[in-house]
């Protein structure tokens, strides 16, 4: 008899700024994830939070409504998992905490709201299930526009890695509310709209691109999709030509709307936000000139659903996200002026130290990367200053998104690159200025001895140190470098790491130095 097939249900939910989304999928192992149904409802949550700073009472019974009528139909699946999320629509509310818990009182729903990287990863994992051709794509400098009703994302990514990612809070409902008033005193709404994104443009081309030139653009959004494309789309590759998508464009600004909506397969109520956003596109695509563009639409559940299936390991992940955070971080300490050859000198060393420590600090594979990016982003501080680089680092850390990290995470690394310089802080000093568990403390505690030490190690920013071995005997951590330099400067100056280290983990650690000749 052949293996029996293992069919599960999952229901993803985003509450979005314009939408209420609700899809169903089927992961199998032999057949991946499959689209079972998919139902929007329009709710611009985000008119009421970018405009007000808050959600009116009206439409959190509106959402409410909505999510028990998902909840009916994601239960009449039989669905063996539901997850439910949100961005910025609630993300800026002021009382999005209490909107949450009316949500969890009337539905049953936990709702999590995200922070915008962890929205952009979902988004760029749908787009590596989607596109057979996505690790192809990326090996030649590739965008990623993003655009919804909050914000646009652009992620840049060369040579199979992720370079950058920056957020321009200009969503397609957010313009359309600024400009609207505005309308009526000029016949050329999408000039008024690239004269309001020009500035930001700029800035972008000047700080990311730096001339790069991009071959391809892949397109996300909910009017980007085949159907507007499907005269223009090469049906084998699924791609567009830049000149096939300014005729588009040129078509689209004489055609009215309610024909437009008939023919991306939207309902007439998201007419108004239609234009911006695709406004917003061709001015961007126009800066950034690629040879071809790749129309995707909306990605963000799809990439929920392989999230999913990937962590109840049903499949393997269709792109390597921890090759993408460790070279986003490479990126950003290139961007601020680090030394990159102290960099990976006190990498090694780092690595070395958290290896042979397993048993003792008992973090995984997930905390290693995030020693590894707190070592590459360590030193970004002295970009600004000197004295206070420690702090400076804290905020870089915390402004600097990288995709694929968490919110939670990408705090744990400002702490570490912060008291790295800056004294140590008791639990209760830290936590009364952070949301900061126990667990997180004593985690950041950890990677800051881990990282000290190995700084100390190459104090000169000589690269001393060729080779490293450690060992754990009793209670002692035995570090052996081989060195090719005098090594008097580091192993006088070393003692304050030594004795944190062992007030860390109530482990002694021996340094023994060889030279060699």
């Amino acid at each position: 008899m052949g293996e029996i097939m293992v069919i599960t249900t999952y229901a993803a939910i985003y509450i979005g700024a314009f939408d209420i989304a609700l899809d169903i999928f089927e992961i199998t192992r032999k057949n991946g994830v499959r689209s079972l149904e998919t139902l929007r409802k329009h709710l611009e949550l985000g008119a009421d939070t970018y405009d007000k700073g808050k959600i009116t009472l009206e439409k959190v019974n509106e959402l409410c409504e909505v999510l028990e009528d998902f909840v009916t139909i994601a239960q009449s699946y039989k669905v063996n998992s539901t997850r439910a999320v949100a961005g910025s629509s609630l993300r800026e509310a002021d009382n999005s905490l209490f909107i949450l818990g009316k949500i969890r009182q009337r539905t049953g729903l936990k709702v999590e709201i995200l922070s915008n990287s962890e929205h952009r990863f979902f988004n760029v994992m749908g787009n590596a299930a989607k596109s057979a051709d996505f690790e192809k794509l990326i090996q030649d400098s590739t965008a990623i526009l993003d655009v919804d009703g909050g914000s646009i994302q652009i992620t840049l990514f060369d040579k199979g890695s992720l370079l950058s990612t920056v957020n321009i809070p200009m969503g397609s409902l957010r313009l359309r509310n600024m400009l609207q008033p505005l309308m009526r005193d000029t016949d050329h709404y999408e000039r008024l709209v690239e004269e309001y994104i020009q500035h930001e443009m700029y800035s972008f081309r000047k700080i990311h691109l730096k001339g790069r030139k991009i071959k391809n653009v892949i397109m996300n959004g909910l009017f980007v999709n085949d159907k507007l494309f499907e005269k223009k789309i090469d049906p084998d590759t699924h791609m567009v030509k830049l000149k096939d998508f300014e005729a588009l464009y040129e078509e689209m600004q004489k055609t009215p709307d309610h024909i437009l909506v008939k023919r991306i397969g939207v309902p007439d109520v998201f007419v108004s936000l239609m234009r911006p956003s695709m406004i917003i596109h061709h001015t961007f695509v126009g800066m950034l000139e690629p040879e071809v563009l790749i129309p995707q639409g909306k990605n963000l559940s799809i990439g929920m659903a392989y999230d999913y299936a990937i962590s109840m390991k049903m499949m393997k992940g269709p792109h390597n996200f921890e090759k993408d955070i460790v070279s986003c971080a490479k990126h950003i300490a290139e961007q601020y002026s680090s030394e990159m050859k102290h960099l990976e000198n006190v990498e090694m060393t780092a690595m070395k130290l958290f290896n042979a420590m397993r048993k003792i600090h008992g973090m995984g594979n997930r905390e290693k990367l995030l020693l590894r990016i707190t070592v590459m982003l360590h030193e970004v501080g002295k970009y600004l200053s000197l004295n206070n680089y420690g702090e400076c680092a804290y905020h870089i850390v915390k402004s600097n998104e990288i995709i694929g990290l968490s919110h939670a995470e990408r705090h744990i690394i400002a702490f570490c690159v912060r008291y790295n310089v800056d004294n140590f802080p008791s639990y209760q000093e830290i936590a009364m200025f952070s949301n900061i568990s126990k667990k997180q403390y004593i985690m950041v505690g950890q990677i800051v001895a881990i990282l000290r030490l190995a700084n100390a190690m190459d104090r000169s920013h000589h690269q001393k140190v060729i080779d490293v071995k450690t060992s754990m005997r009793d209670d002692q951590l035995i570090i052996s470098a081989n060195v090719d330099e005098n090594y008097i400067l580091e192993r006088g100056l070393i003692g304050k790491e030594l004795e944190f280290f062992r007030d860390v983990f109530n482990v002694t650690p021996v340094l023994s130095i060889k030279r060699k000749l």
